[in-house]
């Protein structure tokens, strides 16, 4: 068993000396970011806003920078000698600690190969998906045009020139196959592009499958003719590849036709078990009044209202949106809130209006998304917004992410909901009166969110709470292959360079046994990175 079985000789030191001598012998610039105040920023506040963080009564350094900490935390909290040694930026690491560095050269590729090719398979797929209403009918475009205008060059070619050459020198031979090599790609491109019409879960519950159908029949005919009459070198290989894609469309059709009880964990269509409407509890007098409130022929669903977008799916609809804009400069105040189950801590941004701090305008307590904090563009575009509006927006740093500091084992996972209760209860006692505190959470903060209403019910300390783009049962994840293979490999990437190998790889090895940690750092999912580093 590899547990929680090395501590470095620091923790035998009372916390309390250790940061009096941190804070006598280092500058304020050597200091952690997390024990740094920019005062001059803080005196820019209007003095409502300034009322507002006195009320708060939340420090603006971590808790464990303050001189008191010792006094109210008293049990000091091992940390890992690896990671210590990697904070003080030391390399000599035990070999038995980092025993992927003895386990062979296979191995160690196969780790590599792991980590790198789902990312790199999900990312051209993804762009092929976002791209292929536009990529399918355009080459079939090209392909007619290009077969069209060389049956009308063979017919008028003149007699005289029916007996070619056969010495075709060395460059016109490279460049017969350069183009036929062009053309072979093209016509591969346009295929796979049609086939995604036709078996893709976003573009067969939008559009059905006629759209992909045809594209992809003329798209493979267009294909054949052109390898027939004009290739040489890559007639067959065009044929291989037409009958390959066909193959292959039909299997994922017949697969996802098929009249089951679930077609989860096939690779073709994955059907939402969950239709969508309005879902509300009876019992629940104000949720049913504000049902009769809203006329359902305004409740837009699905399908998707025509002319409502430009973009064709729900990938197109989030990816090109976050390529193509851009969010504004948002400036924040950091406070910090203490959890009330164990010594860590969380930051919260503050971001306030021009004028200040209204205590008659809702405050917006806002949950950010995996692997991100106030920075993130949509945070960001939302808190500009309501910050126009005249409201204050605070945003909930989710512990150990976005550079903040976890002094523990217990680092960041989606379960945990103490925290939001815990920051949503400060902020709760600063509210003017009949202030509302409104609760926004986006992606994996959605799904904090709604974990966090459900669990604590009438406890709540927020009045009402939105979540956008957050699963409502997160144990569908489990098999959605197309989520798994096309969305979360680079999320799982950058959770494993950002979160487990960056920042806590010394916790994670030493909470985990070799074989656990090896599974880790080879996780293609979301959902594998959850299962072996958390609840491992």
């Amino acid at each position: 068993s590899n547990t929680h079985n090395r501590f470095h000789p620091i923790n035998n030191i009372p916390l309390l000396t250790i940061f009096n001598t941190i804070h006598k012998t280092m500058a304020s610039d050597d200091l952690p970011s997390y024990c740094r105040v920019d005062e001059d920023q803080w005196n820019t506040l209007p003095a409502s806003a300034t009322a507002f963080v006195e009320l708060l009564d939340l420090p603006k350094v971590h808790p464990r920078c303050l001189d008191d900490f010792v006094e109210r935390f008293s049990n000091p909290i091992p940390i890992p000698d690896e990671e210590m040694h990697m904070n003080m930026h030391t390399h000599m690491h035990a070999d038995d600690n980092f025993y992927e560095r003895t386990d062979g050269i296979g191995s160690r590729i196969v780790t590599i190969l792991y980590q790198i090719l789902p990312p790199l398979m999900a990312m051209g797929e993804l762009w092929i998906r976002l791209f292929a209403c536009v990529i399918a009918p355009l080459v079939a475009t090209m392909l007619l045009s290009k077969v069209l205008s060389s049956s009308s060059k063979s017919k008028s070619k003149d007699v005289d020139n029916v007996n070619v050459n056969e010495n075709v020198n060395d460059k016109d031979d490279a460049n017969a196959r350069k183009t036929e090599r062009r053309w072979f790609m093209l016509s591969v491109l346009g295929m796979l592009a049609s086939a995604v019409q036709l078996t893709d879960t976003m573009y067969v519950q939008e559009y059905g499958r006629w759209n992909g159908s045809i594209l992809l029949a003329v798209t493979s005919l267009l294909s054949t003719r052109l390898a027939v009459s004009q290739f040489q070198i890559y007639k067959s290989k065009t044929i291989v590849a037409v009958i390959a894609v066909l193959s292959l469309s039909g299997y994922l059709v017949s697969i996802s036709e098929r009249s089951e009880s679930s077609v989860y964990g096939d690779p073709a269509l994955d059907v939402a078990t969950i239709q969508s409407g309005l879902y509300l509890s009876t019992n629940n007098t104000l949720m049913t009044r504000v049902a009769e409130l809203w006329p359902e022929e305004e409740r837009t669903y699905a399908p998707y209202p025509l002319g409502a977008s430009p973009l064709p799916t729900g990938d197109s609809r989030t990816g090109i949106p976050f390529l193509v804009n851009a969010a504004p400069h948002q400036e924040y105040h950091r406070v910090w809130a203490q959890s009330s189950v164990d010594d860590e801590a969380v930051a919260i941004d503050m971001a306030f209006p021009n004028d200040g701090h209204s205590d008659t305008k809702p405050i917006y307590f806002i949950l950010h998304g995996l692997n991100g904090g106030s920075h993130e563009e949509y945070v960001r575009e939302f808190v500009v917004r309501r910050v126009k509006e005249g409201s204050t927006c605070m945003v909930m740093i989710a512990r150990g992410l976005a550079d903040t500091p976890v002094f523990g084992f217990d680092v960041f996972h989606g379960a945990r909901v103490t925290d939001v209760h815990d920051a949503s209860r400060y902020i709760r006692n600063a509210l003017g009166q009949n202030q509302i505190l409104a609760g926004v959470g986006y992606s994996m903060g959605a799904i904090i969110l709604s974990n966090y209403l459900a669990r604590y019910g009438e406890d709540v300390h927020l009045d009402s709470g939105m979540a956008v783009s957050g699963g409502l049962d997160l144990r569908e994840m489990y098999n959605s292959y197309r989520s798994q293979r096309l969305w979360q490999p680079m999320l799982a990437q950058t959770l494993l360079e950002d979160f487990v190998l960056e920042k806590f790889e010394g916790r994670f090895r030493q909470r985990l046994t070799k074989e656990q940690f090896l599974a880790l750092l080879r996780s293609k999912s979301v959902s594998e990175v959850d299962v072996r580093g958390i609840v491992s």
